[in-house]
């Protein structure tokens, strides 16, 4: 009798275990998630544009410039998104008749600028990151030295 109990008890956790199995094996795999598409360096400098021309229309009519969430709510011109993936938009204002408009990127950057940004006269800069390279050494005689 304990034998056929024991072959019982056997037969089912075996069961059990094929049926969790077979449970899990069904499972459909989760869809590949879509990557965000990413905007051209045009769009982000007209975006850039866009904001510098704002803000100049903000210091016509009220005589100093403003942060972003200012220009938005004041609705001068149609403004473009604060995010472009993998560029977000800030405004900075250094001192009271100027601005600095910065497109930063998040993420890894491969050949994208890491920053690019306009200020009040329109001049736009990019910071790359590819296009840095370290100092120069100013020893070199001493890496070269034989110790015999």
């Amino acid at each position: 009798m304990r034998f056929r109990l024991g072959i019982a008890v056997l037969a089912a956790v075996i069961a059990y275990c094929l049926f969790v199995g077979w449970k899990f094996a069904r499972t459909p795999a989760l869809p590949p998630r879509p990557q965000p598409q990413l905007a051209d360096l045009g769009t982000i400098k007209a975006d850039l544009f866009a904001f510098a021309r704002a803000e100049r229309a903000y210091y016509a009519a009220a005589g100093r410039y403003a942060p972003l969430s200012e220009l938005r709510s004041e609705g001068l011109l149609s403004l473009p998104p604060d995010i472009r993936w993998p560029y977000f938009y800030t405004i900075h204002m250094p001192a009271p008749n100027r601005f600095v408009i910065m497109a930063v990127a998040e993420g890894p950057f491969g050949a994208r600028p890491i920053a690019i940004t306009i200020d009040d006269d329109f001049n736009m800069r990019r910071f790359d990151s590819h296009h840095w390279r370290p100092g120069r050494r100013r020893n070199r005689g001493a890496a070269r030295q034989n110790f015999s």
